[in-house]
């Protein structure tokens, strides 16, 4: 039922009935990569990255509906409380090296804007997300079991749904664990995996360069602030909140020379951010922040907290058209 929900709408061209009712309400696609092996690369067990194939087909089926507008229009539009129907952002999170090397083409030549979120300690680094090894580990073990050390007890990892399962449970352990202390956790799991670390397979999972950063810049590209280590800020004390919404910003204009209006939270759902870590945000100067909650913006909502349509690899076309309308909230009443 659920699976019929989220692609008839668009089947029956209901979302388009839909839009022109709700034609102020904004959905600001998130993405995070852009991969050729999106179907079967061991970094996108979430489906957070697709191809570029997909990325081309489904915006330039969606640009029938709404109109892409770059970051500074819809600031613009916050700021301003301004109406504009049918608009869409188009956002890509943490920083990936594959956003230049895959989307960046794509979108050039499209003529489309969008924004990259990028956590500033990964630039110019070969380190790679502690979620985007975890995920590689699972993915790619022979091991039938994970022995317990980050969890508390030994965990069947002998079946693809018994390999999610203990992935899950492994990422929530992790979620609000320091850096150093994670690092350590990460070496121990991948040990206990006998994963290796290298290989041309993780430029998948890599992050951008200050060059290419400069590149997408002067081809129009902007930029926002998600921290400098990715951090959960939600369980961070004020000093290092502060720290990491600063310091990014601070990075981004140095390496950019372009002023940085906006943020994303790490993680960015509901308990990962708090009222301390927004106005720790509009302190720094930003205009704007993005979470991960689903939804579409609404001109007068929190401007520190919009809500976004996160895309993944699995959905088909009908069911990205569905969610970007906003259509699913008159279901959820």
């Amino acid at each position: 039922m659920a699976a019929v929900l989220h692609t008839m709408p668009s089947r029956i061209r209901l979302t388009r009935f839909w839009r022109r009712i709700h034609a102020s309400s904004v959905p600001v696609i998130m993405f995070h990569g852009v991969i050729p092996s999106a179907d079967t690369s061991p970094f996108n067990a979430s489906g957070k990255m697709v191809s570029p194939e997909k990325l081309r087909s489904f915006l330039a089926k969606i640009a029938r509906i709404f109109r892409v507008v770059s970051m500074d229009e819809f600031v613009a539009c916050i700021r301003n409380g301004e109406r504009a129907d049918n608009i869409m952002v188009l956002t890509f999170d943490d920083g990936y090296r594959n956003v230049y090397r895959h989307a960046y083409p794509v979108l050039k030549d499209m003529g489309l804007p969008f924004t990259v979120f990028v956590s500033t300690g990964f630039v110019d680094t070969d380190r790679v997300m502690p979620s985007d090894v975890l995920n590689y580990a699972m993915a790619t073990t022979a091991a039938a079991v994970l022995p317990k050390g980050v969890l508390p007890r030994d965990v069947d990892i002998g079946t693809p749904e018994a390999k999610a399962t203990a992935l899950e449970l492994l990422k929530n352990a992790l979620k609000t664990a320091g850096a150093d202390r994670k690092a350590g956790h990460i070496d121990r799991i991948c040990e206990a995996l006998r994963v290796r670390r290298d290989g041309p397979e993780w430029d998948d999972a890599r992050f951008l360069t200050s060059a290419e950063m400069r590149e997408m810049t002067a081809s129009g590209v902007s930029f926002g602030g998600h921290t400098v280590t990715h951090p959960i800020l939600s369980s961070e004390t004020p000093d290092r909140v502060r720290a990491e919404v600063r310091e990014c910003k601070h990075a981004l204009e140095a390496i950019t020379g372009t002023r940085i209006d906006v943020f994303a939270y790490p993680n960015g759902g509901r308990g990962d951010f708090s009222e301390a870590v927004k106005n720790e945000v509009r302190q720094a100067g930003y205009a704007a922040s993005f979470s991960t909650i689903h939804g579409l913006y609404r001109p007068g909502d929190d401007p520190f907290e919009i809500r976004r349509v996160g895309l993944d690899n699995r959905w088909s076309y009908e069911e990205f058209e569905t969610r970007a309308s906003g259509i699913l909230k008159a279901f959820r009443r």
